[in-house]
Formats: structure tokens, C-alpha cells, sequence
């Protein structure tokens, strides 16, 4: 059952990595998304494909010795570790490849699949609908969480403690402040009986209730 599996895995993968090729060289522009003026990419980016594609052909001949020549650097590398594929995996994949490119060849001369299954088409196109779930599920309400919050929180209370400590602070260093500060002795003589008045008062309302 899991080679069935993976049969129909790669045979659907290689239908779509064929079609991806054919639109790709050459299939004609879309009409949704017109090409002006068709040009090749800038070498900021024709060099680094350049390089990795080189690295990947080295890299893939230096371990060949599964087709049954070749050399086998890696595995001996490794000390002899057996991890690679047999024979056998390597021609069902190369035999996998070979069938969906023949599909896919066929399917261009044939009435679209689209046609038949649209539905299919929808779910490829909107991506087994994941952004809207995602969406629907997160982005929404975490929205909604954090709208409520800064309206209700945030602004009335976080803000408003912060704004009004600034205003507090700046009438008791203005108002209040003016008001004490008259400069004249006899105020603050006033001030100094009542304070010495309200301790003696305390301290006889202490002792009599001990």
C-alpha cells in the first residue's frame, strides 16, 4: 500500500513539475499578465542560479556508483554507511518520471482536466484554501482581540493613567505650588503652628487611647 502511495506521490508530482516546464519555455503569456517588453534576468541573479546549478551537478557526480558505475565518494566519505537507494528505487523513480511526462505530453492534446474536475482547480489555485483558513481562524479574531483591547485598555486606562500623571504632576508644580509659595513670612508661620499644633494634638490623641 506504500509504494502505491508513493507511485501516485511522484507520478503527480512529475505531471506538475513537466507542465511547470512546458509553461515555462514554452508556453505563450498569460493574457491576465501581459509581457511588455520580455527580457532575461539581471546577472545579480543568472550568477548565483549559475553557481548553485554547477555545485549540484558536482555534487551529484560524486556519488553515482547506485547506476552501477561511478564513483562513491560520499559513502566512502561516511566509512561505508549503505543509506543510499538500490538499483530498483532509482528505475521505478526514473520510470515514474518518464510515465508523467508522457501523461502530461498526452494531456496537452486532450480535453483540459480542469473541464472535468474545476473544483480541483479552485483548491490548487487557493492553495487547499490555507490563507483563508489561517485567516479566518487567527488573523480575524486576533484583530478583533487587539481592537477591543486598544480601545477599551490601552486608550482609557494605560494612556489615560499616563497622560493624566503628567497633568497631576504639572498643577501640583504649578497651582498647588503658587498657592504656598506667596512669600510672605506670616503664611509661613501659619503653617508651622498648624504643623505643630496637628503633631502635639496627635500625640495626645495617641496617649490617650494607650
Amino acid at each position: 500500500m506504500l509504494w502505491l502511495i508513493g507511485f501516485a506521490t511522484a507520478l503527480i508530482t512529475g505531471f506538475y513539475t513537466g507542465r511547470m516546464w512546458w509553461i515555462s519555455f514554452w508556453g505563450k503569456p498569460s493574457p491576465d499578465r501581459p509581457l511588455e517588453h520580455p527580457h532575461a534576468p539581471p546577472l545579480v541573479m543568472m550568477v548565483p542560479v549559475a553557481i548553485l546549478a554547477i555545485l549540484a551537478t558536482v555534487g551529484g557526480l560524486l556519488q553515482t556508483r547506485t547506476l552501477g558505475f561511478g564513483t562513491a565518494l560520499v559513502t566512502d566519505f561516511l566509512g561505508g554507511q549503505s543509506w543510499e537507494e538500490g538499483g530498483v528505487a532509482i528505475a521505478l523513480g526514473l520510470l515514474t518520471m518518464v510515465l508523467a511526462t508522457t501523461l502530461f505530453a498526452g494531456a496537452m492534446r486532450i480535453r483540459p482536466w480542469t473541464a472535468l474536475v474545476p473544483w480541483a482547480q479552485r483548491l490548487l489555485e487557493h492553495k487547499y484554501y490555507f490563507d483563508e483558513i489561517y485567516d479566518a481562524v487567527f488573523v480575524r479574531p486576533l484583530d478583533l482581540v487587539a481592537g477591543i483591547a486598544f480601545r477599551d485598555v490601552e486608550r482609557p486606562v494605560i494612556d489615560a493613567a499616563v497622560v493624566d500623571t503628567g497633568r497631576l504632576t504639572a498643577w501640583t508644580s504649578v497651582e498647588a505650588s503658587r498657592n504656598l509659595q506667596t512669600g510672605y513670612f506670616r503664611n509661613y508661620a501659619l503653617v508651622f503652628v498648624v504643623g505643630v499644633v496637628a503633631i502635639g494634638a496627635g500625640l495626645v490623641i495617641m496617649r490617650a487611647l494607650s
